[in-house]
């Protein structure tokens, strides 16, 4: 009998995170919060830095500490292919579904990217919405590009052109709801401006 979706799903995470411990998460905190608050104290007393600043950062520093710790420090060096697949690959075609475990994959890299798509579109909450969508859809795709390079070099992965198209679909989710979130806040600033 086969797995229900969601109980595969649940397998394939806990494949995907094995070899990360509760130790590392931590390991990553203190480094996130050093790269931040060190110089972020300089900031905030010589330059006005906000508070909120700083946290928005830290949170940034961290999440991609801990994008890093999925994609690439968890795995040993040398311990997969290092291959290039240029197909794309989603698991579907137009007759429906022929790889679970494929849309499960794909589904993992949407939704590991969506929070950096809002904290990078966050950081840009002073532009238009479409500024800020390309802007970060942009920077999806580098940030991307990179950890796919590093993997391939390393062999601590498959260099998936798949997985660039996930990245970047999950990284322009999470511009657009920051896009949203912006407009949103500027209406009611503007709102309460006019009232007074």
């Amino acid at each position: 009998m086969k797995a229900s979706f969601w109980t595969q799903f649940r397998i394939l995470f806990i494949e995907q995170t094995a070899g990360i411990r509760f130790s590392d998460f931590l390991i990553v905190m203190l480094l996130a919060a050093l790269l931040t608050f060190v110089p972020g104290y300089y900031l905030h007393i010589k330059r006005g830095t906000s508070f909120t600043r700083l946290i928005h950062v830290y949170i940034t520093v961290f999440y991609i500490g801990i994008m890093l710790l999925f994609t690439i420090i968890r795995r040993d060096v040398g311990s997969r292919s290092g291959k290039i697949a240029t197909d794309f690959d989603f698991g579907i075609t137009i007759r429906g579904m022929y790889s679970r475990r494929q849309v499960i994959y794909c589904l993992m890299n949407v939704v590991l990217f969506v929070p950096f798509g809002f904290l990078m579109g966050m950081f840009r909450k002073d532009q238009s919405s479409g500024r800020i969508i390309i802007m970060t859809m942009l920077l999806g795709f580098i940030s991307s590009f990179c950890i796919e390079v590093t993997q391939h070099i390393t062999k601590t992965g498959v260099f998936e052109v798949t997985d660039l198209a996930t990245n970047v679909t999950g990284t322009v989710i999470g511009a657009v709801i920051a896009a949203l979130l912006t407009c949103t806040f500027r209406e009611i600033r503007k709102n309460d401006n006019e009232k007074r």
